[in-house]
């Protein structure tokens, strides 16, 4: 069987702190840290229409600026690893690309420009700020999207749904058309008026000389409140166009798509936060393990709001089939072809960003295997939680997910008891994968090293979790919070994770500096996390030395990465118009374009 394809895209937050200016548009920050990484490595502009100043890197990865229209200053900078086929490689790749981001902040803030002096711009890799603005991360795992009767359904729908959705992205430019030349219209008769009225006013007090207040790209000025209400204004109306389209399409995606994986996953996605989540402490003195499950909302996403927060996320497929549509206006069918593929991303949305390299290998490792064992046939009935959402959020908040017991639906054809702990949930699913592994003659010696991991790490849950510090993300966390509050209350105790002495009143009085812990372990430029791993306090799977070749060489085991680093690499001052994609090339632009699918690279051994 050929070898699925697993990656990882993560969200970082740009932050900007200084204590002689004020917030900074995230946009100028994003430019100042994507000048600095071609100093470390090749870079190649990409070609996503949907991915605002996305650039490819030598080893295969992606950067991009990520954000909501009506907040389009206060984005994220997305970084996505390259396609791998080893779970160990994805995680080697994403720690590659935190340890480049590292290096690129210290030379930033080493190096700042006059405008940005006596400041630190720092990012965090975690799903949740303050505000409970939620990001994060998203895994992507090949599989096959359906099959028989389904798969025909599937793509009868989409030859139907296809013209359709061309229509209503005609008329949604139109309307936008129209929308922007009105406000455009306004913003400039608005811009003659105040020009006229700041003329008026210097005339009459010559201390007066604060332009600022309207041209200063901050959140005070008139071009900020502009652009956020035009952003406000398009979005909601695109939201309100696409409704009667994305209503038959979510549903076709929901119940067509990916059916086996859904369903026999979901009991193991609900309760493997137990071991997968990053922690975080709220103003009411509650500790969850996971950011991303306290705002989820579904199973699968039934709409396009940006808040639509579920554990299985088609928003991939919705993109390729929007991205198909466009790319035929311009006479190019690749993503149309693409779309119709039997094999597809199937993207797990409730995945928190993991510090510890043990957390992460446990997000997608034990799902990987999963996956093959449903694909072969292997796992054919698994536990069905009777209410996944709710049984989520309970599990979430510390401690419930000791004793809280999860009501299974079909617990007598497993016989099993009709309700189980999280942590039973995930020692069923923990035998069924070493079954699996004893019937295989030939399997890869890592498969072997995943589920030795997920064992050991499953039986310190249940007998001794604090020994679980610096290998799980939210113990680690848990127990520097405490270790504050010992300090503060100057408390002793052998259990760091359950204090006596210190009662949900603490963690609300020391919120703020409870808090700056939480954010602060997450921060790529001198965070919490990296000096416990500098103090040898965590547990690591690669070295330095292989991290650091991870930066400038692509995945040995993709050929797709291979060939885009090759070419990346290989690009010669006279191919600037060369834009990268994740499947193809395009060389020049306009009608003279010319797109070449990266397999054909391979096959016509193209010289670039």
């Amino acid at each position: 069987m050929k070898k699925r394809i697993v990656g990882l895209e993560t969200e970082y937050a740009i932050r900007y702190s200084s204590l002689i200016s004020e917030k900074q548009d995230n946009r100028v920050l994003y430019d100042l840290i994507i000048k600095i990484i071609p100093s470390f490595v090749k870079i190649a502009d990409g070609t996503s229409i949907l991915k605002w100043k996305q650039i490819f890197l030598e080893n295969g990865s992606a950067f991009c600026y990520e954000s909501l229209p009506h907040h389009i200053d206060s984005g994220l900078l997305e970084a996505a690893t390259p396609e791998c086929t080893s779970t160990l490689e994805l995680i080697l790749y994403q720690r590659s690309i935190d340890k480049l981001l590292q290096q690129t902040l210290e030379k930033l803030n080493q190096n700042q420009s006059r405008l940005f002096s006596k400041s630190t711009i720092s990012l965090i890799k975690n799903c949740k700020d303050a505000y409970n603005n939620i990001y994060g991360a998203q895994e992507n795992y090949s599989g096959v999207i359906a099959k028989g009767a389904f798969l025909f359904l599937y793509r009868l729908f989409l030859i139907f749904y296809l013209p359709l959705l061309a229509v209503y992205i005609f008329f949604v430019f139109i309307a936008s058309f129209f929308i922007l030349f009105f406000q455009s219209v306004l913003m400039i008769f608005f811009y003659i008026f105040y020009l006229i009225y700041i003329t008026w006013f210097r005339e009459r007090n010559h201390k007066f000389n604060n332009y600022e207040v309207f041209f200063y790209p901050n959140h005070k000025s008139f071009f900020y409140q502009f652009e956020r209400l035009s952003g406000i204004v398009l979005t909601f109306t695109e939201i309100i166009l696409s409704f009667p389209l994305i209503v038959p399409y979510v549903f076709i995606l929901k119940y067509f798509t990916f059916r086996d994986y859904k369903k026999h996953l979901l009991a193991f996605i609900v309760t493997r936060i137990l071991f997968t989540g990053s922690g975080s402490i709220n103003n009411r003195g509650e500790f969850y393990l996971s950011e991303k499950a306290m705002f989820t909302k579904r199973i699968s996403r039934t709409s396009n709001f940006p808040a639509d927060r579920c554990i299985y996320d088609p928003g991939n497929l919705m993109k390729l089939t929007y991205l198909s549509v466009l790319s035929f206006f311009r006479f190019e069918f690749h993503y149309l072809k693409e779309l119709f593929n039997n094999v597809q991303r199937f993207q797990i949305g409730m995945s928190d960003s993991c510090m510890c390299q043990v957390s992460e290998l446990l997000k997608v490792g034990p799902l990987y295997i999963l996956m093959d064992m449903i694909d072969e046939g292997f796992l054919k009935e698994t536990p069905q939680i009777r209410f996944p959402i709710k049984t989520l959020k309970t599990i979430n908040q510390y401690p419930n997910f000791r004793t809280f017991k999860i009501e299974i639906k079909n617990y007598k054809k497993l016989k099993l008891p009709s309700s189980l702990t999280a942590l039973e949930i995930q020692f069923w699913y923990l035998n069924q994968a070493k079954e699996y592994l004893k019937q295989k003659t030939i399997l890869d010696p890592e498969y072997h090293l995943i589920v030795k991991e997920w064992e050991q790490t499953l039986n310190l849950l249940k007998e001794e979790p604090e020994k679980l510090f610096g290998k799980i993300d939210w113990i680690t966390k848990r127990i520097l919070i405490n270790q504050t509050l010992m300090k503060e209350k100057n408390l002793k105790s052998n259990n760091v994770l359950d204090i006596d002495g210190i009662t949900k009143e603490d963690y609300i009085k020391h919120y703020e500096l409870l808090k700056v812990i939480d954010i602060k372990y997450h921060d790529l430029y001198e965070g919490y996390y990296y000096e416990l791993e500098k103090a040898n306090l965590t547990k690591r799977f690669f070295s330095e030395q292989e991290i650091e070749y991870a930066i400038k060489n692509p995945p040995k085991s993709s050929e797709l990465a291979k060939i885009r680093s090759s070419i990346i690499k290989r690009m010669q001052q006279s191919y600037e118009n060369i834009k990268i994609s994740w499947n193809y090339v395009k060389i020049g632009s306009g009608a003279i374009s010319k797109i070449i699918q990266l397999e054909d690279f391979k096959k016509r051994r193209i010289d670039t």
